[in-house]
């Protein structure tokens, strides 16, 4: 789930929680580090200040994590089939 940010200069960013590195505290700004910037996203930087405290931020990512983020590796049928992950994808 995506999650609401206001940044310091009020622009509206949505934000991909499995995407963000760290959340850190600068004073009275948290900011919010992602692996990209520069031209891949609208020539943003990797780093995105916001006015809330870090750990209401940190949580509010928490919180939109998706439940299963762990690897599932393919059984080894041989067929190609996607395996164990298809399955899991299939629900």
């Amino acid at each position: 789930m995506l999650v609401k940010f206001i940044d310091t200069k009020g622009q509206t960013i949505w934000i991909n929680p499995v995407h963000v590195r760290a959340v850190q505290q600068r004073k009275k700004v948290t900011e919010i580090l992602l692996p990209f910037g520069g031209s891949t996203f609208n020539n943003m930087s990797g780093v995105i200040k916001v006015e809330e405290q870090a750990d209401e931020v940190a949580g509010r990512i928490s919180e939109a994590m998706p439940a299963v983020m762990a690897y599932i590796p393919d059984d080894d049928s041989g067929d190609d089939s996607g395996g164990a992950a298809a399955a899991v994808m299939a629900g």
